[in-house]
């Protein structure tokens, strides 16, 4: 099985979990949308230590470039969340949100930065297929005030995915990563869930 195929065979119960999401919720939503910021402050922090320790330089100009693309998205997230009325004070860093970012360290010091490709390629994956209906569902609920970060990503996740399967076309052993892209989809299903239990417990906290 190529790698595409292992990637949305496992993307299936990600896909499941978003579709059953109560976007609807004003709570929920506005939970995902501070989780999103909690993990994106790490992206260029990674993409920044995979590009330094990578011994491949066609690896190392990608990962850099890669930094460029994602500089400042996590405020987009923070400006949704503000536009919902929130603060990021409101809403807790949830541990499923910390395991998502902080095992991607482990990753790269122990598999080396060509394993961080598995994380990458479950983002961007997860982006193109369900982006497009996550952003159309909510900016319907919300308005483009509140929805900048996910329709960012519809519209230029589509480019970054085929530049991260490019990118993976120049790793040889490619076992860490697909562990690594595994294991990142099965955490950001997590982040899905605990959010989507979340929604009552953070109305009555935040009306306290």
């Amino acid at each position: 099985m190529n790698l595409q195929n292992i990637l949305n065979n496992e993307l299936e119960i990600l896909l499941t979990t978003t579709d059953n999401l109560s976007i609807d919720n004003k709570h929920i939503y506005a939970n995902l949308v501070a989780q999103v910021f909690y993990y994106a402050k790490y992206s260029t922090k990674l993409l920044a230590l995979a590009g330094v320790r990578t011994k491949d330089s066609r690896l190392t100009n990608r990962f850099f470039s890669h930094v460029k693309e994602e500089t400042n998205h996590e405020l987009l997230a923070l400006r949704d969340l503000e536009g919902l009325g929130f603060s990021i004070d409101d809403f807790p860093e949830l541990e499923s949100t910390k395991a998502m970012y902080q095992t991607q360290y482990f990753q790269i010091e122990e598999y080396g930065a060509e394993a961080l490709m598995g994380w990458i390629l479950a983002l961007e994956g997860y982006a193109i297929r369900s982006c497009t209906g996550l952003y159309q569902r909510a900016n319907e609920i919300y308005g483009a005030k509140c929805t900048r970060f996910v329709r960012v990503h519809a519209e230029e996740d589509p480019d970054h995915f085929e530049k991260a399967v490019e990118q993976v076309s120049l790793i040889q052993n490619k076992d860490n990563l697909i562990t690594n892209m595994k294991d990142s989809i099965k955490r950001y299903n997590q982040i899905l869930i605990d959010c989507e239990k979340s929604g009552a417990s953070i109305k009555n906290k935040i009306a306290a």
